[in-house]
């Protein structure tokens, strides 16, 4: 089973965005602390959300509001400027609750869509600098 929850604040405001197939969806980081750790660094998720999460996040969440993200993880590649080749992961998301600095009233967006055979994104990296 692929399934990960986190729970944290968003590390800056959401960012919006098309595929070359004109789907929407919008990226965004997620900063958690962890509970073992009593230092101030947290640990950083990428999050991708697609269709009405994507426009209810970018809609209502901001940096620094509370949210929960439950979705799934998936790896990616790519190869950085440099040359080198380079591993990450990223969550996709598949429900994000708003927390208490939610804007007026909304409180959860869910993608009921069914995910997709392929990956539309695959020449897309929504993560890359």
């Amino acid at each position: 089973m692929n399934s990960i929850n986190i729970a944290g604040r968003l590390g800056g405001e959401p960012e919006q965005k098309n595929s070359q197939g004109g789907k929407k969806f919008c990226v965004f980081s997620v900063a958690v602390r962890a509970a073992h750790q009593n230092k101030d660094e947290p640990g950083w998720f990428n999050c991708i959300a697609f269709d009405a999460v994507a426009e209810a996040v970018v809609e209502y969440l901001h940096k620094g509001s509370n949210v929960a993200v439950s979705g799934r993880v998936q790896q990616e590649s790519w190869t950085a400027d440099s040359g080198e080749k380079r591993t990450g992961w990223k969550v996709i998301a598949h429900t994000v609750t708003f927390g208490d600095q939610a804007r007026q009233g909304q409180q959860q967006a869910t993608d009921n869509s069914t995910p997709p055979d392929d990956d539309p994104f695959a020449d897309d990296d929504p993560f890359a600098t």
